[in-house]
């Protein structure tokens, strides 16, 4: 230990209405913080549990002032920290003390409330900082210079979902003397990349990318046409299959724990593959008509979503979107029409988040 310099304990944090985990998790980072700030020399956890076994001292439930002179006395320490962790109808809470073990005199106080889990390495630099009178550099799970100021914690995760239009848009095939119109909307497979930063904020406030490829399936009936001399019948695909893709940002923040509220916007893309439709003569032979491929649209979209980070680093994900305009293409024998003048698209997907 340096010379001259006041030896703390950083004693397990007294959880009160909330996991007994997390209070140990959250001690182990002030207790980092603290060594970070080089006031003190601080007793290793290992050596301090070591301690307390042998002499038969239950550390659970220590927060008073009395308990912590004692405490420090048997570990022959100058200095003590103690403190709770409290949940109270989902918003936590950190009350710490730092006391004077020959005086008995609490010298300095510092409290936290209403933080996320993943500003905690933050917090508890802020917590050292009041206690030890320093300024603690943040730990950040990636360098600082991958994203904007006071930026805590980022993430970049992988996963898969299914993408979806809710509503039915206007998915038109003009052909001489007929409009057929498209059936039933469906959805596809989609995968998912995405980022997530979090600020220094109370709410858990941060923002986000997410990008996702995959295809949809939208339904293609038939459609009978009148001509002067014959009434044909066109023959639709059933199914007409389209690429789409989605690049948004996202700004989120944590009401809740465990729970995100995101809203954003970017760009959607559409892609139709190549076609041909029939068209039949009623008890004649049928003609080949063909169509053009690559029919794109890129339209941007408005978003609101939800994730759900109960589970850790698998986080469940509801994104919806608003996107409008209209693009058109012609072929060969017939024209698409795409009009997303009142479209909507969604998203669900799980995906693993890496720290």
């Amino acid at each position: 230990m340096a010379e001259g310099r006041p030896t703390v304990a950083v004693l397990d944090l007294s959880a009160s209405n909330a996991p007994a985990g997390e209070a140990a998790v959250i001690s182990g980072f002030i207790r980092s913080a603290v060594v970070r700030t080089g006031t003190y020399d601080v007793v290793d956890k290992g050596n301090m549990d070591r301690i307390l076994a042998e002499q038969a001292f239950q550390q659970t439930g220590c927060t008073s002032q009395e308990c912590a002179i004692r405490l420090g006395k048997i570990l022959n320490v100058g200095k003590m920290i103690v403190g709770e962790y409290a949940v109270i109808s989902g918003v936590r809470f950190i009350n710490c003390s730092l006391v004077d073990v020959e005086t008995g005199k609490i010298e300095r106080t510092a409290s936290e409330k209403n933080f996320a889990v993943a500003d905690i390495d933050t917090v508890a630099g802020r917590i050292a900082d009041t206690l030890c009178g320093t300024s603690v550099p943040p730990v950040t799970s990636a360098p600082a210079s991958t994203g904007g100021e006071g930026v805590v914690s980022r993430r970049i995760g992988v996963g898969i979902g299914f993408s979806f239009i809710p509503t039915v848009f206007k998915y038109q095939i003009k052909v001489p003397g007929a409009t057929l119109e498209n059936g039933p909307t469906f959805g596809g497979p989609v995968l998912q990349v995405s980022y997530r930063g979090h600020f220094a904020s109370p709410m858990g406030a941060g923002f986000g990318l997410d990008f996702r490829g995959g295809t949809m399936l939208v339904g293609e009936g038939d459609s009978e046409i009148e001509e002067p001399y014959a009434r044909y019948t066109i023959k639709g695909n059933g199914y007409t299959q389209i690429y789409c893709a989605d690049a948004v940002a996202l700004l989120f923040f944590t009401p809740f724990k465990n729970y995100r509220l995101m809203a954003g916007g970017g760009i959607g893309y559409l892609g139709f593959q190549e076609k041909s439709l029939e068209k039949a003569p009623v008890g004649g032979t049928a003609t080949l008509l063909k169509g053009v491929g690559g029919v794109m649209a890129l339209t941007p979209q408005v978003c609101v979503g939800f994730e759900d980070t109960s589970l850790k680093n698998l986080v469940f994900e509801l994104i919806v979107g608003f996107t409008t305009g209209e693009y058109k293409t012609a072929g060969t024998a017939y024209d698409f029409i795409y009009d997303a003048s009142a479209h909507f698209r969604g998203s669900l997907s799980f995906r693993y988040d890496f720290r």
